[in-house]
């Protein structure tokens, strides 16, 4: 691919051209940078009774659509950070440690890693007595993550959807 003025870029699409034929790299989508959020499929305020239910639920993981929610109803938001750097590098020392060959294998593991990684909040969030819980971060290797305390208060399957999610918007190649 050409720019106008004949160059051809180094980096793909994040290389722009200047008129006077100088280039520069272009910052990243703002899509891969900010935080993102996520609602889990489970939680009681996603209508799953809307026509075409999982071509809905696909579209919204997507980014395409809203998630489908009853009216009225208020879901657990969870908020999530690009796992990039130094997290991204021990996502992939996780993902190497619990795949069972050669594949690069969603796993259990690797999905706890990439939730404890990736979670930066979640609202609303409370314990059976109704109580807020407020999560707690730790430092892992230099690398800021839930800690171990704060991951156990989810059940495993919600751990795996975010985790999974994150997992999969790590390895998004920016456009």
């Amino acid at each position: 691919m050409e720019s106008d003025n004949g160059h051809k870029p180094v980096h793909g699409n994040r290389t722009k051209f200047l008129e006077d034929g100088h280039r520069m790299i272009a910052a990243r989508n703002r899509s891969l940078v900010e935080n993102y959020e996520h609602i889990c499929k489970s939680d009681s305020a996603v209508n799953r009774d809307v026509e075409d239910f999982e071509n809905v639920w696909r579209q919204y993981i997507e980014g395409a659509v809203e998630p489908p929610l009853h009216p009225g109803a208020t879901p657990t938001v969870f908020t999530l950070k690009h796992i990039t750097g130094k997290s991204k590098a021990m996502l992939s020392r996780e993902v190497k440690r619990f795949r069972a060959d050669d594949t690069d294998v969603l796993t259990l593991g690797s999905a706890i890693a990439a939730f404890r990684l990736s979670v930066v909040g979640v609202e609303p969030f409370a314990d059976d007595a109704g109580k807020t819980v407020k999560l707690t971060f730790e430092n892992v290797d230099g690398v800021r993550a839930l800690s171990e305390d704060s991951t156990m208060q989810f059940d495993e399957d919600i751990v795996a959807e975010v985790g999974f999610r994150a997992q999969m918007r790590t390895y998004l190649d920016p456009k």
